[in-house]
């Protein structure tokens, strides 16, 4: 039978995942058990109880530290570590080190299992660094500048050398792994520290009938709901790949955020949008955020 390990099962990407898996039949019973790493279980299931289930189970730990004689998963989904404005402004450090460190760890134990088929890397589209305004849609291969020096950068240069360690995995070991490059999400679970424009968009204009852009709004965006990027990774888990192993996911349906905000307004009915034109500090995916998916509109169907 199939048995799937999940770190960062409580996270945006998780929770769309084990919605999914629950509500599909199909899913339902192509695994016979589900674990969840995750530091509070009781906490996440009181919040979320929905998440009960015969076929999930849950272990209490840090992904760093985690430790397991298990060598029986033939499926691992490593998406520990949402992408957030607030723990690369303030946490760099700790974000760094769950990245990479909890990277290292789950590799190391993907390495022992005796039957593994599929590893899938959670990743980010920050890993381009400042794509070109005249790019209209960055593909796998391509690279731009990024100042590792700069710690706004903290979470993209972490994702960068996370991907190495998982690239040599699986260079040097034949590890069946997939690196997702995940770009916006929009949708249920979605935290409220989550730096994605839209999220804010939708909360300035219930709570307060006004969208306040602190940008001119000219960048690009391009958001993906999580129920699709979960049919998308669970796909991948069983999909052969026979060229590629990076895949970007996500969107490729791009607007301003100016558009996105007076798409949101006009949803709402009677929300003005207001742009300031500051410079915002802190982390930013930049003025172009929008991916080529054209590989993985080649493995999946959506």
């Amino acid at each position: 039978m199939n048995k799937l390990f999940i770190t960062g099962g409580t996270g945006f990407f998780g929770k769309n995942i084990l919605k999914s898996i629950l509500e599909d039949e199909i899913w339902i019973n192509f695994f016979s058990e589900i674990v969840v790493l995750t530091r509070n279980s009781n906490k996440f299931l009181k919040e979320f109880p929905e998440f009960k289930s015969d076929k999930i189970f849950f272990i209490e730990e840090d992904v760093r530290f985690f430790k397991s004689n298990r060598t029986d998963f033939e499926y691992i989904l490593h998406l520990a570590t949402d992408a957030s404005k607030d723990l690369n402004d303030h946490h760099p450090l700790e974000m760094i080190d769950v990245i990479l460190n909890g990277t290292k760890n789950i590799l190391e134990f993907a390495d022992k299992q005796k039957e593994l088929k599929k590893l899938i890397f959670a990743s980010s589209g920050a890993v381009y660094g400042q794509i070109p305004l005249e790019n209209h849609g960055v593909r796998e291969e391509e690279r731009f500048d990024l100042d590792f020096n700069n710690p706004i950068n903290a979470y993209a240069q972490a994702k960068r050398t996370a991907e190495m360690m998982c690239s040599i995995y699986y260079e040097r070991k034949k590890m069946p792994l997939i690196i997702a490059r995940g770009f916006a999400f929009i949708g249920a679970y979605l935290s409220e520290s989550a730096h994605f424009a839209i999220k804010n968009f939708e909360r300035q204009a219930k709570e307060t009938g006004k969208i306040i852009i602190q940008s001119d709004g000219n960048a690009k965006r391009s958001y993906m709901k999580g129920d699709e990027l979960a049919k998308i990774l669970l796909s991948l888990l069983t999909v052969k790949s026979n060229f590629y192993y990076i895949y970007n996911i996500g969107s490729d349906e791009a607007k301003t955020l100016k558009e996105w905000a007076h798409w949101i307004a006009d949803k709402s009915g009677e929300v003005v949008v207001e742009i300031l034109n500051n410079n915002t500090e802190g982390y930013s995916a930049g003025h172009n955020y929008i991916p080529n998916v054209d590989r993985m509109k080649q493995e999946v169907e959506f």
